[in-house]
């Protein structure tokens, strides 16, 4: 989090809220995991109650800035409207500011300016200090010492919890190891942009996993969070929030081929299981579901003509089926025939991902597997196009199986390096 608009480091395109998974090697259960997003005036008009609805559990809010070059406190512009608006919507609220402390009596004004904004406002979550380097800004210029950094956060934590309120220190891993004594520290926000954080060196309880996320309700991008709510914790608001474990599925499994896939998209809500325990992995994929996880990748957007389609019988693919017709991503076997519970093959999952890449110019070559010539000419440009790019890899001994069904497994590792590109 900083004060100028973020650069997205590890954009994912076309994912909905939750674009990362939890870090296995956290000792998570018993804990319960909440999503959630971090916000400060440069995210704009916020539709907070489509946030709220799109499963987002709770938000920090930037109450306050200092700035990089003179050090003045400053408040965000969007700070009340932001936390009624939340508040309005059932979100549990936390805040934070953005520091350019120097000295450990500025880390108390920062604190102080901070209780003095949140009077009259219900504060769930802790009073954030966010300290961090800002090329040209006055922290970096000033070169402290790991103890001086550390006391000023141990002065800011200390300010907050003398008036009540809960506090917390926000760091990425650099900071933790070059700028910090971190088991000094209580309770840890850590920054750590990546699908699967491996930071091990001390507990968190929340992780800000992207800042390129897409959420409904706000326009562009957003950070992306995870609250590990330990047992016991009071929930004042309402919640979404689920009991981790380290087998959401029966069925996948640390060391299965496909486990980071199947889990990345699951906790993308691309894909669910096809009972409460059981994911199915090995399960063929229909037509249908396929363009249902599609659907959700680009956020479940809006379409405006029926395909004409009548044998859509199942409501959870009726949307997303009507939206790739209109989009010219899929075709029907007819104008009234789509067949959603026809098993995909894997020439036409490439084809569909290669319309919706907009069908580019490829070079790849199909040469080095021996079944190349049983692709169909409709799904040639787009073998190779997913060959070239990684999409699609083929199995042991040179063969593609372009005719084959795609399984659950398959259709998940598959969209996942889709989605990377």
């Amino acid at each position: 989090m900083s004060a100028p608009p973020p650069t997205l480091r590890t954009r994912i395109r076309r994912f909905p809220p939750s674009t990362a998974r939890p870090p296995r090697r956290r000792g998570t259960s018993g804990e319960t995991l909440k999503r959630g997003i971090d916000v400060s005036n440069w995210q704009g008009a916020i539709n907070w109650t489509s946030v709220a609805a799109s499963g987002v559990d709770f938000v920090f809010i930037r109450a306050a800035y200092r700035s990089t070059g003179t050090g003045t406190l400053n408040t965000d512009s969007r700070f009340r409207s932001y936390i009624s608006g939340a508040k309005a919507a059932g979100l549990q609220v936390g805040v934070y500011i953005f520091s350019q402390a120097i000295t450990t009596a500025e880390a108390v004004e920062e604190a102080e300016y901070l209780l003095e904004l949140v009077k009259g406002y219900q504060i769930d979550l802790p009073l954030v200090f966010d300290l961090e380097h800002y090329t040209g800004g006055r922290f970096t210029n000033a070169k402290l010492s790991k103890r001086a950094v550390t006391d000023m956060c141990l002065a800011f934590c200390a300010a907050v919890e003398r008036a009540g309120y809960e506090s917390m220190v926000y760091a990425n891993p650099s900071n933790l190891a070059n700028d910090l004594y971190p088991n000094e520290l209580g309770r840890l926000w850590l920054a750590n942009y990546t699908a699967k954080t491996s930071y091990t060196a001390r507990s968190y309880e929340y992780w800000q996993c992207s800042d390129s996320g897409i959420v409904d309700g706000i326009s562009g991008a957003v950070d992306l969070n995870f609250w590990f709510m330990p047992a016991g914790t009071a929930v004042t608001t309402g919640s979404q929030g689920e009991t981790v474990d380290d087998a959401v599925f029966a069925d996948v499994r640390p060391g299965d081929w496909y486990y980071d896939a199947v889990m990345t998209a699951y906790y993308a809500q691309i894909v669910n299981g096809m009972t409460a325990d059981a994911f199915c992995p090995n399960d063929t994929a229909t037509r249908g579901q396929v363009v249902t996880m599609l659907y959700r990748m680009e956020g479940s957007p809006a379409w405006s003509e029926a395909a004409g389609f009548t044998d859509l019988t199942q409501s959870y693919y009726r949307d997303a089926i009507n939206w790739a017709s209109e989009k010219g991503v899929v075709s029907g076997y007819s104008k009234t025939s789509f067949k959603p519970e026809q098993d995909i093959t894997r020439e036409e999952l490439v084809s569909i991902l290669y319309r919706m890449a907009g069908s580019p110019e490829t070079d790849g070559d199909l040469s080095a597997f021996t079944d190349a010539a049983k692709v169909q000419s409709y799904a040639r440009a787009a073998m190779a196009w997913a060959v070239e790019n990684g999409v699609i890899t083929g199995y042991g001994g040179g063969i593609l199986r372009p005719g084959g069904s795609a399984t659950r497994a398959e259709v998940c590792a598959i969209l996942m390096r889709f989605a990377a590109l």
